[in-house]
Parts: C-alpha cells; structure tokens; sequence
C-alpha cells in the first residue's frame, strides 16, 4: 500500500514540475514575443501590420499608433468582435481581412505569428501572402510552434547555418525560404527544446523581386 502512495506522490509532483515548466515556458515565450515587436515595429502612425493566426492578447504588445491586419479573421465573426474588444483595451487599431484581395502589395511594415502559425488553414499560401504583402526588406517575426511535415525543396543557400536544427525547426525555415524569405533567423536553444520546441526569430523580404516558391493568393 505504502508503494502505491509513493507512486501517486511521485505522479503528482511530476505533473506539477511540469505545469510549471510549461507556465514559464509560456510566460518567457509572451516576453520575447512583446520585445521582438518591441525591436523590429516602428512606432508610426502609418505602419500596418499583418498578423498571422492573432490572438487578441497580442495587441498589448503593438504600439499603439500601430495598425494590426488580423489575418484570416471573418467581418462580423465572433472572432472580430472578440479582437474589437482587446483593440479597445489596448489602444491600437485592429482591421480584420477575411479576403486577401483587400491587402495590397508591400503595403505593410511587418508581418507577426506570435501563437501557432500551424492554425492558419494553409501556411504556405499565409507566407506566400505574408511576402506579397511587406514592404522589401521588411520582417516577418515569430514566436510559434514550429511546423512538422515535408518540407518544400529550396536552395541550400537559404537554409545556410539551419541544417543542423531539429527537423521541425529546418522545415518551418524551408517555408520561409520557399515563400520568399531571406536571412532566415532562427534561436537554436528554442529550437532544439527537448519539451518545448519553438520557431523564434525572424526572416525578410527578399531585397530582389521574386520568390523561391509559386506565388499563391488566398487563405485557403
């Protein structure tokens, strides 16, 4: 009997490790993804920026003279309504875009993916958008899981210095560089996480015209 106590003792304490480790985990990943905005938004009155899979706690970490393009998120959706709530709250201007067609080209600072980005219901035709719609030059930042499965095939140059990271972490950089992106960042200590592995850093625009990969419209 005094075995099986000892045994349920030990689950409890394991289960409650790793509640906390996830907490923090959480918690380092929402301060990293604030600093990164931090870093790499401008402040300006005219700066549009697109969200990927956005969260309405997001919006705290913007600028407040900043706008956030909610990708993906329905006019007149309980989704809408819910991010018009946290725009309220966090001061900064919120427009949600249902249709790609309505983002012109390089007509944004920035593009974000603070939470997953595998909950967009087609990455490769978001990061396709997503490179349509920067400015060259310009950031993609991320502070996501990172995306499992087969990688598209792209030029090893763009992949410099990712070989040697996980396969979930080399196959989110594959789609970046497949849909356009350049100078592909990745944190090795977040990617190679035994627990939780995550897709942080940053990407951008190519400065010549031209992607890796097929351009694609729309979200689906």
């Amino acid at each position: 009997m005094s075995v099986g106590v000892s045994v349920v003792g030990t689950g409890a304490v394991a289960a409650i490790v790793v509640g906390g480790a996830k907490a923090a985990t959480y918690f380092r990943k929402q301060y990293i993804a604030a600093a990164m905005v931090s870093k790499f938004v401008d402040a300006n009155d005219d700066t549009n920026v697109l969200e990927l899979a956005p969260k309405g706690r997001n919006l705290y970490y913007y600028p407040t003279r900043s706008r956030v393009l909610a990708y993906g998120t329905p006019k007149g959706s309980k989704d809408e309504e819910l991010l018009k709530q946290f725009a309220m709250k966090s001061g900064v201007d919120v427009v949600a875009v249902s249709d790609a067609a309505e983002l012109a080209d390089e007509s944004c600072e920035a593009v974000t993916c603070l939470t997953n980005l595998g909950d967009v219901p087609s990455v490769r035709n978001a990061l396709a958008e997503a490179n349509r719609v920067l400015k060259v030059g310009a950031p993609i930042i991320l502070v996501t899981d990172p995306l499992t499965g087969v990688p598209p095939p792209v030029n090893p140059d763009d992949m410099e210095g990712l070989m040697a990271q996980p396969e979930a972490v080399r196959t989110t950089a594959a789609e970046l560089a497949f849909a356009g992106f350049e100078r592909i960042e990745l944190d090795d200590k977040w990617g190679s996480s035994a627990i939780f592995p995550a897709a942080v850093g940053v990407a951008y625009k190519r400065q010549k015209k031209g992607g890796a990969g097929k351009k694609t419209t729309g979200f689906g």
